[in-house]
């Protein structure tokens, strides 16, 4: 994914579960469809779609700003793009996301 981990911990002081960040991530930074994130988590579409708009205003509220969200998929490009080491995402357990072995 790309994003730092001080992205991460931005995302967590605004109040944002772990899936929520998972779903943001993917969605915003990797450009991976509502439908396939539904699929990794085992959940339906339009809750991924709640994750987002929920996280997206969490983050509107302490200055985070990310662009609209489509129903049917990304159809944005982000402009910054910082590499990161995939294993930083390992620090959000499968325990900490029901629904999620």
């Amino acid at each position: 994914m790309h994003l730092s981990p001080d992205d991460i911990e931005r995302f967590r002081r605004a109040g944002l579960t772990p899936r929520q960040i998972r779903c943001l991530a993917w969605y915003f930074f990797e450009h991976v469809s509502q439908p396939v994130i539904a699929e990794w988590l085992g959940i339906r579409q339009p809750n991924v779609y709640r994750l987002l708009r929920r996280g997206r205003a969490r983050l509107a509220k302490v200055g985070i700003e990310l662009p609209e969200i489509c129903s049917s998929g990304p159809r944005h490009k982000m402009t910054r793009h910082a590499a990161m080491d995939p294993a930083i995402m390992d620090c959000l357990q499968p325990h900490e996301i029901a629904g999620v072995a």
